[in-house]
């Protein structure tokens, strides 16, 4: 976050100082309130080449300067507009309220560097600064620093409770515009920890605290974070608007680092969704915009989904520069936050058919998610190892994976998880020859990515379920499933999947066979399909719909929903 300066030195020029130092002020501080950085910089320079300012009057505009610069996302240039006062010597002349804020801007000035160990000693020197001077503001903006750097080492609990201290102390001095900046952060803190419920609620709580207040960055974030919520959830349709949505204010704010982040978001949202050539070209803009600043895990974040999105398509060399280059910027910045870089390392691995590497990341990846605390990220490295395990022949291993992981997805009410337990599941039920139960899952693994909108991992369950018809002997069911998957693969240009589901359809009998299910059978199914789908209501709706159509002949089927108004 871009924290306020706004306790700078208003007094009139002293005699022997540069009588035009404060206009030069006042201008670039308005310039920042308006989002010309740019402009703010050179009213800066220009007050810089001014002779005889006094230490109070030089501090601030050190202070304004770096503002700028790290609104721009140039937090290099905003640590040399401050080196001068590194020393601790060197800011001891200032007034206390000065000191603080050069610690503060020192701290997220760094912050946005590699040096995150500098970046707290500033931090945590800003808040003793403000506690010893009674500096109401400044302990507030220190301790959202703080939460923010601990958050960024993945070290959540720290992070929690400095921004809950933060909240405290706003709500104590009636500041509720930093109010909202920490309920966003404990919205943020509990998105890393997979808590939903709590991430969505402290967004829209942020989002009321503004009130009227322009807050365009902190509006912006609000609305990407939101998108992040309900994209980890399932709901890429609805991430899509909420980032279209945050593009407009974060761009009139012209801060980089959101733009780039809510660009990349945006490209993976749109992969989920299919729709490749435009999440390509989002992506590749969204990769150049943040390399020309310093959005260093936005370019990581942005060059893992590059490298699925060739991983998906076969080509697998380009896929691994992408995700190692990914993975190494996230080694050397020290974060430990991100496990999705390993997992979709391991995901490539899998579908290239190099299983032992697989194993590995997919490993990785549940050691950072267990640091981190984040069950959704342990669940989703647990299954991924349950699919390596199956891929090398370790059955009895596998199953011994799936039965520790099963329950507690179920517990989570986390659609993409569920999706995927329900693959897995018909992959193990396929191994030992239960094709109808394999059956089963894969139609309701089918029915949760069809409700995402995930195309490419509802083509998958479609190949998934197109085998275990073939295998049961209902060779018409297999060529319609194996034939819907293909047709979605060509369109995604997903080529690995498309050559296998082609393999698969061309050694189908000629002759349509029927499988022995009866009646009663398919009764029994239908049953399990709806128990199975009542964790969630909009699951159960669309899997009610699929089975009055697909087995009962119902059509059209139509589902009607009271609205708030009653109609």
């Amino acid at each position: 976050m871009t924290l306020p300066l706004r306790h700078s030195d208003e007094s009139p020029a002293a005699p022997g100082t540069a009588p035009r130092v404060n206009p030069l002020i006042q201008a670039a501080r308005l310039a920042l309130d308006q989002y010309q950085h740019e402009e703010a910089i050179v009213h800066c320079e220009a007050a810089l080449a001014l002779p005889r300012l006094r230490v109070e009057q030089l501090a601030t505009v050190r202070c304004l300067c770096a503002e700028a610069w790290e609104n721009l996302a140039l937090f290099t240039k905003a640590t040399h507009a401050l080196a001068s006062y590194e020393q601790a010597d060197a800011r001891s002349a200032l007034p206390p309220v000065l000191q603080a804020q050069v610690c503060l801007r020192l701290g997220a000035a760094y912050g946005g560097t590699r040096e995150i160990p500098q970046a707290l000693a500033y931090a945590r020197q800003a808040v003793v600064v403000a506690q010893q001077h009674k500096v109401p503001s400044a302990l507030v903006e220190g301790y959202l620093l703080l939460a923010n750097l601990y958050r960024r080492l993945g070290e959540t609990g720290l992070a929690r409770e400095h921004f809950i201290l933060a909240r405290t102390e706003a709500l104590h001095n009636h500041q509720p515009l930093l109010q909202a900046h920490a309920v966003h952060g404990l919205g943020l803190v509990s998105l890393t920890e997979g808590e939903w419920a709590d991430a969505r609620v402290a967004f829209e709580l942020a989002r009321t605290l503004l009130a009227n207040a322009p807050a365009l960055v902190l509006r912006g974030s609000i609305d990407i974070n939101l998108a992040a919520v309900v994209a980890l959830q399932g709901g890429w349709r609805e991430s899509v608007p909420l980032l279209e949505k945050a593009l407009p204010c974060v761009e009139q704010a012209r801060v980089p680092r959101l733009i780039v982040n809510a660009r990349s978001n945006l490209g993976y949202s749109l992969l989920r969704l299919g729709e490749m050539q435009r999440a390509q070209a989002v992506l590749e803009a969204a990769l150049a915009e943040a390399r020309a600043c310093e959005a260093t895990l936005v370019v990581a974040s942005t060059l893992e989904s590059l490298g699925e999105l060739h991983c998906l398509q076969g080509k697998f060399t380009e896929a691994e520069t992408f995700l190692q280059r990914s993975l190494e910027m996230l080694r050397t910045l020290g974060v430990c936050f991100n496990e999705e870089g390993y997992l979709t390392q391991g995901r490539c691995y899998l579908l290239a058919g190099q299983f032992p590497q697989a194993v590995q990341s997919f490993q990785a990846s549940l050691e950072n998610s267990e640091r981190l605390g984040d069950p959704r990220g342990q669940a989703a490295a647990q299954l991924y190892l349950v699919e390596a395990r199956l891929a090398l022949g370790e059955q009895q291993e596998a199953q011994r994976l799936f039965a520790e992981v099963r329950t507690k997805i179920e517990r989570m009410e986390n659609t993409l998880l569920l999706g995927h337990l329900r693959e897995v599941a018909g992959q193990l039920a396929l191994v030992v020859g239960q094709e109808a139960e394999a059956i089963r899952h894969f139609t309701q693994a089918e029915s949760i990515h069809e409700l995402t909108g995930d195309r490419y991992r509802c083509a998958l369950a479609n190949y998934y379920l197109g085998t275990a018809f073939a295998r049961h002997g209902n060779t018409n069911r297999a060529r319609a499933a194996l034939t819907a998957a293909s047709v979605t693969f060509q369109e995604l240009t997903a080529h690995p999947m498309l050559t296998r589901t082609g393999a698969a359809l061309s050694v189908l009998p000629q002759k349509a066979e029927t499988s022995s299910f009866s009646s009663a059978v398919d009764i029994v199914s239908s049953l399990m399909h709806l128990l199975e789908a009542a964790s969630s209501r909009d699951l159960l709706l669309h899997e009610a719909t699929r089975l009055l159509h697909e087995h009962f002949a119902a059509s059209p089927v139509i589902v009607f929903q009271f609205s708030s108004e009653g109609e």
